[in-house]
C-alpha cells in the first residue's frame, strides 16, 4: 500500500525467501527447459502479485478505519472528490510535493551532520529519523489513498453514482498492482493520492470554500 516504494520493499522481501532454493539449486545444477524458466517466472509474478495486493489491501483498511474514527469517512471521501474534480492539479501537486519532501529531508540531514560534527549531542539525529518516518508514512497513506481513487472510479463506471470505499480499495488493490501495469500506475497514484491530501488541507487552511462538492453524485 505504497506505490513504488512498497512494490520495491516487498519485491526484496519476496527475493529473500527465495534465496535458500536458490543455493540448493546451485548445490545440485540441473538442466532447466526454457518452458520450466516460464513457468517458474509466472509463478513468482503470480506469487508477487498476491503479496502486492494482500499489502495494498492490509494497509488501506487501516487507513480506513483511522478515518471511519476519527473523521467518520468523511477525510477519504474528501480526497476522492477532490481527485475527481482536479485530477491533473492533484497530480501536480503530488509531484512537487514530493520532491520538496525530498530536497527537505537532504537539507535536514545536511543541517543535522553538521551539527553533530559541532558537538550537538548524537540524540538530534531522532529529529531526522523521525522526519524520515513520518515522509514514508505519508507517501504510504497517500498512495493507498490513490489506490482507492482508482478504485472508486472504476466503480463508478461500472455502477454509477457513489462508490463504497472499502470496495474500491479492493478493486483498487487488484488494478493497480498488476504486473508492468503498476510501473506506471504505481507513481499515478502516489502522485494523485499526496496533491489531493495537499489540495485538501491547503483549502480547508484557507477557508475554501469553493472546493470539491462532496454533496453531489459525479457522474461517469
Amino acid at each position: 500500500m505504497f506505490g513504488p516504494l512498497r512494490h520495491a520493499l516487498v519485491s526484496v522481501l519476496v527475493l529473500l525467501t527465495l534465496i535458500p532454493t536458490t543455493v540448493l539449486a546451485q548445490a545440485e545444477p540441473e538442466p532447466v527447459s526454457p518452458e520450466a524458466g516460464l513457468a517458474a517466472l509466472a509463478v513468482l509474478a503470480v506469487v508477487m502479485y498476491v503479496v502486492y495486493v494482500a499489502f495494498s489491501i492490509a494497509f488501506g483498511l487501516i487507513v480506513l478505519v483511522v478515518s471511519e474514527v476519527i473523521r467518520s469517512g468523511s477525510y477519504v471521501r474528501a480526497i476522492e472528490q477532490r481527485s475527481f474534480d482536479r485530477p491533473i492539479r492533484s497530480v501536480a501537486l503530488g509531484f512537487g510535493s514530493i520532491v520538496i519532501g525530498f530536497v527537505g529531508i537532504f537539507f535536514l540531514m545536511f543541517v543535522v551532520l553538521i551539527l553533530v560534527e559541532l558537538g550537538v549531542p548524537e540524540p538530534i539525529v531522532l529529529l531526522l529519523m523521525i522526519a524520515f518516518f513520518a515522509g514514508v508514512l505519508f507517501l504510504y497513506v497517500g498512495s493507498t489513498i490513490g489506490t482507492i481513487v482508482v478504485g472508486s472510479y472504476l466503480l463508478r463506471k461500472i455502477r454509477g453514482g457513489e462508490a463504497n470505499l472499502w470496495l474500491a480499495l479492493v478493486v483498487g488493490a487488484l488494478v493497480v498492482n498488476i504486473p508492468l501495469v503498476n510501473f506506471v500506475l504505481g507513481f499515478l497514484v502516489l502522485f494523485l493520492g499526496i496533491g489531493a491530501m495537499v489540495d485538501h488541507w491547503s483549502s480547508t487552511n484557507r477557508g475554501d470554500s469553493s472546493g470539491p462538492r462532496s454533496q453531489q453524485p459525479i457522474e461517469g
